[in-house]
């Protein structure tokens, strides 16, 4: 009996692994996506750097600060989404 409430409340209906596989998908997705953003910003700011020494064009800086800068919003709206579900998790009533 103690054993049955050790269990995941997944694994009675089968769907252990495949909770798990989607566990592991989504966090793999979502490291990718923060090393993407990383290396995105760490982009523009090179960029910024090569265009005051005068190495590159003003426009292929500006591009390139622009698509960091889009990066960025779309970080930052990802995180007020899940910090929205959570406030809204944990306003429900059990």
């Amino acid at each position: 009996m103690i054993e049955s409430l050790k269990m995941s409340p997944l694994s009675g209906l089968g769907l252990g692994h495949a909770a798990s596989a989607a566990k592991t998908a989504t966090s793999n997705a979502v490291v990718d996506f923060a090393s993407q953003l990383a290396q995105t910003v760490r982009a523009g700011e090179s960029a910024v750097v090569s265009g005051v020494k005068g190495d590159i064009p003003l426009q292929q800086v500006v591009e390139t600060v622009m698509q960091a800068e889009r990066t960025l919003t779309t970080a930052v709206s990802i995180r007020d989404k899940i910090v929205s579900a959570y406030l809204e998790t944990t306003r429900m009533q059990i």
